[in-house]
């Protein structure tokens, strides 16, 4: 059978192409390698509660989410945001209760005065097509860690590290400055992608992210295909031709006149593609890996955090630990 598609992968992105697919009449096939669908989006069960191991919050600025929310008839709940914050810089400890931490006032002007500019710098991308922007060259060709250095105050950039850890799941030496501006352009500023209240982490969905993906598979059926791993895609004159390995060992081959590959971009390198990809691709996919960040999960009888009247957040920019959420349902 030759269905007008194939989705490579089952997560967010893969489940909401088959089903913009679907609702347009089209036959689609999802293919994915695991034994659920979901991506990033992970739960465990801990002590009979439901934690995200994975993907965690939503936000103003995210409609789509929010309508999906709706759609799956799904409930959020504020992140818990109530008493002082702890911020650690250069092994010094403070604590704040607004968005903006509590530094010596010399070392808030530059804080103030490094927002302003970045957000400058972000107003001047073009949200659909960044590399047109006026000074996109001059931006890919530094890191955000170059761009550090123009921060006067060493406090300052502490902050900025631990930021980016947070939100890119790297380090400012392994960002270009445009992807970084281009990224919070899309985010809805710096601001909005760090903050909980009016922020990227302002709500966490009540029984987990994956539920997202689980809504939109069981709405798709048999659409989607699990424990079906992909090891390459071929095209001729008919169509595409995507291989992948069988229950038992062995090759499978399904065929549609289009394939979707909806993986990150590192696991799309790993596929086998006949032609091969154009260079300009493969080098994308071969030098643009996954954020790195790992997630711990502690697990106390009660917040006591919350009696001594602090929030559970802090920002540390010294490793291990860059930050700290309270996570109670």
């Amino acid at each position: 059978m030759t269905r007008d598609a194939i989705v490579v992968g089952a997560g967010l992105a893969g489940l909401r192409a088959a089903e913009r697919l679907v609702a347009g009449g089209a036959t689609v096939q999802v293919l994915e390698a695991r034994d659920r669908v979901g991506g990033r989006t992970v739960s465990g069960t801990i002590g009979g509660v439901r934690y995200d191991l994975g993907a965690q919050w939503t936000g103003p600025g995210q409609e789509r989410v929010g309508r999906l929310v709706q759609r799956l008839g799904l409930r959020t709940h504020p992140q818990h945001i109530a008493g002082r914050k702890v911020l650690e810089v250069q092994g010094r400890v403070s604590t704040y209760k607004r968005a903006i931490p509590s530094l010596s006032p010399v070392h808030l002007l530059e804080l103030e005065r490094t927002i302003r500019r970045v957000d400058r710098l972000t107003a001047q991308i073009d949200p659909d097509a960044p590399l047109a922007s006026p000074k996109a060259a001059e931006w890919d060709a530094q890191t955000v860690e170059t761009y550090k250095h123009t921060i006067l105050s060493t406090k300052v950039r502490g902050l900025v590290d631990a930021m980016v850890r947070v939100v890119f799941g790297s380090e400012p030496a392994e960002l270009s400055l445009l992807y970084f501006l281009y990224y919070l352009r899309l985010g809805g500023g710096l601001m909005r992608l760090v903050e909980s209240d009016g922020g990227a982490q302002q709500d966490l969905l009540i029984g987990g992210m994956p539920q997202l993906c689980e809504g939109m598979a069981a709405d798709l059926g048999d659409v989607v295909s699990l424990k079906t791993p992909v090891t390459g895609i071929k095209q001729d004159g008919d169509g595409v031709e995507v291989q992948s390995l069988g229950p038992r060992g062995g090759t499978r081959r399904h065929r549609a006149k289009r394939v979707i590959v909806a993986l990150p971009p590192a696991l799309g390198a790993t596929l086998r593609y006949d032609p091969l990809l154009p260079a300009a691709r493969d080098q994308l996919t071969s030098r643009m890996p996954m954020g790195a960040t790992m997630k711990c999960i502690a697990v106390y009888e009660r917040p006591f955090w919350r009696e001594k009247g602090f929030s559970g957040e802090a920002v540390c920019d010294g490793l291990p630990i860059t930050v700290t959420f309270d996570d109670c349902s």
